[in-house]
């Protein structure tokens, strides 16, 4: 899994449109859980966060080259 430190220094902190965003590194995990394993977005566990935000999250730092 992901160190806090790592995500600090590649995700900078983004506000969300109404406070601040979900976790990154719950998101980064559900991402990388839903990629290994084949599971639907649907289907990742919520510990991670909001399938819904995770696969929104991959999609924006996809279109940034992250």
């Amino acid at each position: 899994m992901v160190s806090g430190s790592l995500l600090g220094l590649c995700f900078p902190l983004r506000l969300g449109l109404v406070g601040p965003g979900a976790d990154d590194r719950g998101i980064i995990n559900g991402i990388l859980c839903v990629l290994t394993t084949g599971c639907r977005w649907m289907d990742m566990p919520i510990r991670y966060g909001s399938y819904k935000a995770a696969w929104r999250r991959l999609k924006r730092w996809q279109g940034e080259g992250v």
